[in-house]
Parts: C-alpha cells; sequence; structure tokens
C-alpha cells in the first residue's frame, strides 16, 4: 500500500502559495519593457520537466485556475470594449506542462542546463501561439484595432519575455531540483511517470 505523499502535498502548496503571492504582489516591480516575469507559467514547466506529467498538470491546473481568478487576460470584443476571458490560464498551464513533460527529457534526463532551454522554447511557443490567435481575432472576428506586427511582437514581447523567464528560472530551478519536493536521490520509477535525476550523462542512449 503506498504511503500518502505529504511532503509532495505541503511542498507543492507551499511552493504554489509563494509563487502566487509573488507574482501578484510585485508585477510591477519586476517588469522590463512592457514584460514581467511569468512565475507561475515557469513553475508549471520547471515541475513538468523534472517531475513528469502528472505532476505538471495538477500544478498548472491549480496555478491556471488561480490565474483565472485573479489576474485573467482581457480581450477586445465585438463591440470594441474589453472581455475578461475564462478558463485560459488553465488551458495555457496545461499546454506547457504538456510540452515540457515531453521535451527531450527522455535523452536529456531531466538536467539542469536543459531546463532552462525547455523554459526558453516553451515560453516562445506561447508567445508565438498568443501572437498568431491575436492577429486570427483581429483579422475575422474583431474590427475594433489592429495586431502588433511580427517585428514590434518579437523585440517588444518575445524577446524580454524570454529574458525575464530565464531570470525567473533561476531560483525556481533551485527550489524544486534542490530543495524538493521529492528528496534528491537514485532514479525512480512510477507507474505512470518517470522521475530520474539530472546527475550523469547529458545525454542517454
Amino acid at each position: 500500500m503506498r504511503r500518502f505523499p505529504f511532503r509532495q502535498v505541503i511542498a507543492y502548496t507551499v511552493y504554489i502559495i509563494l509563487v502566487f503571492c509573488i507574482q501578484v504582489s510585485y508585477s510591477s516591480e519586476m517588469s522590463f519593457m512592457g514584460q514581467i516575469p511569468d512565475l507561475m507559467f515557469v513553475f508549471t514547466v520547471l515541475t513538468a520537466y523534472y517531475f513528469g506529467f502528472r505532476d505538471g498538470v495538477i500544478v498548472g491546473l491549480i496555478l491556471g485556475l488561480l490565474r483565472d481568478c485573479f489576474c485573467a487576460p482581457c480581450v477586445t470584443g465585438l463591440d470594441g470594449s474589453l472581455v475578461v476571458t475564462c478558463g485560459i490560464g488553465m488551458l495555457v498551464m496545461f499546454l506547457a506542462a504538456s510540452v515540457a513533460s515531453a521535451f527531450f527529457t527522455g535523452r536529456m534526463k531531466r538536467n539542469v542546463p536543459f531546463s532552462f532551454v525547455t523554459v526558453a522554447v516553451v515560453t516562445m511557443l506561447y508567445k508565438l501561439s498568443g501572437y498568431v490567435l491575436t492577429v486570427f481575432w483581429y483579422m475575422t472576428v474583431s474590427r475594433a484595432g489592429n495586431a502588433e506586427s511580427f517585428t514590434d511582437h518579437i523585440v517588444r514581447s518575445l524577446l524580454p519575455q524570454t529574458g525575464l523567464n530565464l531570470l525567473a528560472a533561476v531560483p525556481l530551478v533551485f527550489l524544486l531540483k534542490f530543495l524538493g519536493p521529492y528528496k534528491r536521490g537514485p532514479a525512480k520509477n512510477r507507474e505512470d511517470d518517470k522521475i530520474i535525476s539530472g546527475e550523469g550523462n547529458w545525454v542517454t542512449y
């Protein structure tokens, strides 16, 4: 009979509360070129990368729900007014966890250096997807405004956001990799996922 994972539940609960509180309390202090480090997004990506799909999705859905409740994004409606979206945060976090949990985790053994590559790639996919959807929305549904040019999006949004997320990943990597929620040690196998320590060779065969 498996023991209830008290350590994991307590650790994730503390981390989620900490990440959420910092995100909503100090966003303006951490902004750069109109962008802020997305701590909730980065934490979800790193959790999924290090500890697999199940952990990443659970953490992502919780943080996505908090995002939808307290800081949901707005879109321009058909009449030109801003409309608060619902469920977008949970969807984004679910997709981010899905991608991160499978991003070269088999060959790269979930090591620390490649976790930063994962954060950068998933962030860029997120920003590019958002831009494509925005352009599609303005072209086909809303005529109240125009989307920014692709070049402006890269310079003013994608690159600053990626840089800020990479900076935010530094303390979060330390938090997840070296302080829990799982004890450091040899690789462990689970029925639905595989937790692999980042030690050893860069690539496995």
